[in-house]
């Protein structure tokens, strides 16, 4: 299961909305589902209010239990401000310590030091830290190779060959690691 935060739509910056995607992803993996789920997925879905999230996250962890493993990917975490970033963690450890049989792996790709919200008892926790530095050579090809492939495909005109390394340099510098 894979969720993606993105700061430009704040829909998917709400802890309801992340977990309702992953049970959702999760859900259409499972094949012919349960009574017991459908009547769960029917609740939760009937209410035209908001979805509670504790629904959501009894839905998800039943539909991890009978898939017997899982494998969920949060990426962009930083975007989602800091109550609901810890809301999020204290229920991925609620899962991942009450999922029966507990094989659950978890990656979360975050810009800021969130490892202190994933403490969990008896879970492996591997931290790798990425810098600036190890990244920005391959930044650097990608905004090299697309500012040639405008100027191939006619879309970036430039008269001043000197201006192409000027755009290069400023959009290098502007992508700080991103």
């Amino acid at each position: 299961m894979f969720y993606y935060c993105d700061h430009a739509d704040k829909r998917t910056l709400d802890p309801a909305n992340i977990f309702s995607s992953l049970a959702l992803q999760l859900l259409r993996t499972l094949g012919e589902l349960p009574t017991t789920l459908l009547e769960m997925l029917e609740r939760i879905c009937q209410d035209n209010s908001t979805v509670d999230l504790e629904d959501v996250l009894h839905l998800l962890l039943k539909a991890i239990e009978r898939a017997m493993s899982a494998t969920i990917v949060i990426d962009g975490l930083d975007e989602v401000d800091e109550n609901d970033r810890k809301l999020i963690f204290h229920h991925l450890r609620d899962i991942a310590t009450r999922a029966t049989p507990p094989m659950i792996k978890v990656l979360v790709a975050s810009r800021e030091d969130t490892s202190y919200l994933t403490q969990v008892p008896d879970a492996a926790l591997f931290k790798r830290r990425i810098g600036i530095d190890v990244v920005a050579g391959d930044i650097d090809c990608y905004v090299k190779h697309a500012i040639r492939d405008l100027i191939n495909r006619k879309e970036l005109v430039i008269g001043d060959p000197a201006l192409e390394e000027e755009i290069f340099g400023a959009l290098s510098k502007g992508a700080k690691g991103m």
